[in-house]
């Protein structure tokens, strides 16, 4: 465990709190849902993080968006899925 995979560790938890994180359980990106379980898994996610979540911060967001996906999430999909398949062909 990393100071890498610290950084990414708060940061997919940021996406998920901003309606954004259905892209880390995209079928069409499954090492990053792999990687992002093995993530919360840890002990210290816990610890450092939901223990000191809010859940009104959650649902502060569901309301602005009113239970819909994060505006921006269908454009944020095509880059990623995109440019997974735009590295499938480099190799």
């Amino acid at each position: 465990y990393s100071q890498a995979d610290i950084m990414m560790t708060a940061h997919f938890h940021r996406l998920e709190d901003v309606g954004l994180g259905s892209l880390l359980a995209d079928a069409a990106l499954p090492g990053i849902a792999a990687y992002w379980a093995r993530l919360q898994r840890r002990p210290s996610y816990r610890t450092a993080v939901t223990d000191w979540h809010e859940p009104v911060w959650r649902g502060a967001l569901q309301a602005v968006y009113g239970g819909a996906p994060a505006p921006a999430l269908a454009a944020i999909r095509r880059i990623a899925t995109g440019a997974r398949a735009g590295a499938a062909a480099l190799t």
